[in-house]
């Protein structure tokens, strides 16, 4: 059963946590395939530059630089950020998957660096 931005959803149970610990690539990760929903989560930036967690409503792996986004989230150098304002709710009507790259464009491709950001999303 699909899950829509309108539907109330009583969570019972444990959400599932999606470690994020970036290697030196954009990182394009398949989290969960099916319909899900974020709850939040927490990000930071250990990197002298700054990176984009990029959000994905897909099934498989994003092709990064190709696939659109359906949400992108800043992280400013040295940024500690709590997602559970920003991601509360948030739908994936496919499945949720993410990248990370160095700048803010849709099509950008640029690598981060191992270890540069880390944190986690926490789905169910």
């Amino acid at each position: 059963m699909a899950i829509s931005d309108s539907d109330t959803i009583v969570v019972s149970g444990l959400k599932n946590t999606a470690w994020i610990n970036s290697a030196a690539t954009t990182n394009a990760t398949l989290v969960y395939a099916g319909s899900c929903r974020l709850y939040g989560g927490t990000l930071h930036n250990k990197s002298a530059t700054a990176n984009w967690l990029k959000l994905y409503d897909v099934a498989v792996a994003p092709t990064v630089g190709t696939t659109v986004p359906k949400m992108a989230i800043p992280m400013a150098v040295g940024a500690k950020v709590d997602l559970g304002g920003i991601l509360e709710g948030l739908v994936f009507q496919n499945g949720l998957a993410y990248a990370i790259t160095g700048a803010a464009a849709d099509t950008d491709t640029t690598a981060v660096g191992a270890g540069d950001l880390r944190g986690a999303l926490i789905w169910k």
